[in-house]
């Protein structure tokens, strides 16, 4: 499946019959992604990458702890927790994207607590 590219352009063929069209690797016909010779750097940089991104921390056969929510301040800590941890991974759109949406749930679970003590406070007034 080698097809004729310009120069410094891969030369080999895509799965679905077009030209790769990627740079290609110095000294090589091809891009890093289709150089034979660069077959075990590839698979190695793959399986570097998966374990990087993911960070798996769970060994196999191992469960994370239950997580009981009974109560606002349960939310909100929970929601702290995945924020803390989102932070630290590498920028990305889904990071922007998970981190906006988690700060909208702690605002309203925020909203909702501070319902909940104006009622307690009601209620005691109420009761008094």
């Amino acid at each position: 499946m080698v097809s004729t590219g310009s120069p410094n352009r891969c030369e080999a063929t895509k799965a679905n019959g077009e030209p790769c069209g990627a740079f290609a690797v110095r000294g090589s016909r091809f891009c890093f992604a289709h150089c034979p010779e660069r077959a075990q750097e590839r698979r190695a940089a793959q399986s570097r990458g998966g374990r990087a991104r993911h960070r798996r921390v769970l060994q196999d056969g191992d469960q994370a702890d239950p997580v009981h929510l009974e109560t606002v301040a349960d939310v909100v800590a929970v929601l702290e927790s995945a924020l803390g941890e989102l932070v630290s991974l590498e920028p990305s759109v889904a990071k922007a994207r998970a981190v906006g949406y988690l700060c909208g749930q702690a605002l309203a679970a925020f909203q909702v607590g501070e319902i909940e003590n104006r009622l307690a406070e009601l209620e005691a007034k109420q009761g008094a």
